[in-house]
Parts: C-alpha cells; sequence; structure tokens
C-alpha cells in the first residue's frame, strides 16, 4: 500500500529559535510553512528522504544561517541556493551530490561546509579537502566560495563572449543576406537591362527589314521615275539641237542663195537690195564678195 503522508505541524517543532523538522521521513520540503516561521534561523532536515529542494528554497528561506541537510538523498541543488546570504553554517553530509550550484559563491558569510560521504567530482573534492575535522570543514567554506565567485565570473565571462560571438554572427549572417540580396537585385538589374537590349535589337531590326521592304517595294517606281526623267531629259536637248540646226542650215541656204545671185544674177541682186540703205546693200557685198573667195580658193585646192 502507498505510504500516506502525514501533515507536519511546522510551528511545532520550532524551540527557541531551531526548528527541528529531522526524521520524519519528508520528502517535499514544505518551504512555505517554514517560511512563516519567522523566529526559526536554524534548520534541522537531517535524516529525512529528501530528493530535491525546491527552486524557492533559497528565496523564501534567506533569513536562515544554519542548515542541515545531511543524510539525505539529494543529487543536485537548485541556483537560487545562492539567495541564502546569510548562511554561515551547512551540513550537507552524506547525500548523492556531484558539483554545487554556481551561486554558491553568493554566499559570502559561509564559515563552515560539510560534503563529506559525496560522490563530488574530482575538481570539486580538491578544493573542498577531506572535511575530517571542524577546521577542514571550515577551511572547505573558506575555499569554495572564492572558487565558485571565479567559476562565475569565467562562465559570465564566456557567456558574454558567446552572446557576443553569436551577436557577430548573426550581423555577419545579416550583413550575407544582405549581400546576397544586393547581388540579386544586382543580377536582377543586368538581366533587365540585357533583356531590354534585345528587345531594342530585335526591334530595330524588325524596323530595318520593314525599312528594306519598303525601299524595295518604292524602288521600281522611283526607277521608272528616274527613267522618264533621263529619257525627258535627251529629248530636250536633242530637239534643241534639231532646232539650232535648222536655224544654221536655213541661214546657210538664204546666205548660199544669196552668194548665188550675187555672182551669177548681178541684176537681180541689185533688185531685191534696192530697198536697203547703202550701208546696208555695202556689207552684203562685202559678205557675198567673201563667200566667193572662199569657195572659188577651195575650188582651186
Amino acid at each position: 500500500m502507498p505510504k500516506v503522508k502525514v501533515k507536519i505541524n511546522v510551528k511545532e517543532r520550532l524551540e527557541d529559535n531551531v526548528l527541528d523538522l529531522s526524521l520524519l521521513e519528508i520528502e517535499d520540503i514544505p518551504v512555505r510553512d517554514i517560511a512563516e516561521v519567522k523566529r526559526a534561523t536554524v534548520l534541522d532536515l537531517s535524516s529525512n528522504n529528501i530528493r530535491f529542494i525546491p527552486k524557492n528554497f533559497g528565496t523564501h528561506l534567506s533569513h536562515i544561517y544554519r542548515i542541515d541537510l545531511s543524510k539525505n538523498q539529494l543529487r543536485f541543488l537548485p541556483d537560487d541556493f545562492g539567495n541564502l546570504t546569510n548562511l554561515k553554517h551547512l551540513d550537507l553530509y552524506n547525500n548523492q551530490l556531484e558539483h554545487l550550484p554556481i551561486t554558491f559563491g553568493h554566499l559570502s558569510k559561509l564559515k563552515y561546509l560539510d560534503l563529506k560521504a559525496n560522490p563530488l567530482n574530482p575538481a570539486l573534492q580538491k578544493i573542498i579537502g577531506p572535511c575530517i575535522t571542524g577546521k577542514d570543514c571550515q577551511n572547505a567554506a573558506k575555499n569554495v566560495v572564492p572558487y565558485y565567485i571565479d567559476l562565475e565570473k569565467k562562465l559570465i565571462y564566456e557567456k558574454r563572449k558567446k552572446a557576443e560571438r553569436e551577436e557577430k554572427e548573426r550581423e555577419l549572417e545579416a550583413e550575407r543576406q544582405r549581400e546576397e540580396k544586393r547581388l540579386a537585385k544586382k543580377a536582377a538589374r543586368k538581366e533587365r537591362k540585357l533583356l531590354e537590349k534585345q528587345q531594342a535589337e530585335e526591334e530595330n531590326l524588325i524596323s530595318n527589314d520593314n525599312e528594306i521592304k519598303e525601299s524595295l517595294s518604292d524602288e521600281p517606281e522611283s526607277n521608272n521615275k528616274q527613267n522618264v526623267s533621263v529619257k525627258s531629259v535627251p529629248s530636250t536637248s536633242l530637239n534643241f539641237v534639231k532646232l539650232i540646226i535648222r536655224i544654221f542650215l536655213f541661214f546657210f541656204i538664204i546666205i548660199m542663195l544669196g552668194a548665188i545671185i550675187f555672182k551669177y544674177l548681178p541684176t537681180q541682186f541689185n533688185a531685191i537690195t534696192s530697198f536697203l540703205s547703202d550701208r546696208q546693200r555695202k556689207v552684203f557685198y562685202n559678205l557675198f564678195e567673201r563667200i566667193d573667195e572662199s569657195v572659188q580658193y577651195f575650188t582651186n585646192k
């Protein structure tokens, strides 16, 4: 049958300033009931079945200066154990403790510490010492508190360094992500510009092709216009030349006819030129005489 827990009247166990809760087979420490007994400054919890100490133990019992937890089954002490700032005497004989909480360095008033018959780790056991005599237990308290003060400082330093490293890593990671985003944006802009350039080149090619097609389609009409223009120019020039030749032939025939009349029909020539003035008639005589001389000259040749 399961063991029935008996309610302990804590106040009845108080004698002067000593609260004796030993040999009661206690498993759970009644922290709140003990905290209500303000007159108690010495707490005896030895020879019970206590396996763990509640987390609020040090917070509520900070007024106690002597605690006996010997002959229990404790495997660890809570982190708030360092809140027992008035503690001077601590007996943890014959438990299952391997180490002490890091806040143990806060017990600046501790003068006596008994940790015999505990499976302490070798480093802590070396600091604690044998604890055979009362002097040994005093030295244990004297040595262990500074050790945990230094250890806490190292842990705080390492924690701060770890936090700084983590912060640095977060900053580097954030910087890496920002750089990746920047490179991604840069690559996107470059790709967009390249795409726009390709589209512009394609549009230019299409435009050039259209212009070539339009020019090819307009070329026959242009050639026809040029042919008409080329044909019209020679035709106009030819007509002008023909006109000049006709005028020249006309005057040549008139002059030759006048020369023949002048030579062979002088009477008719005089009759024809009778309406001219003497000066004009003289010009014609000189002209036809020179023509006659030229004809005779070429004939004789």
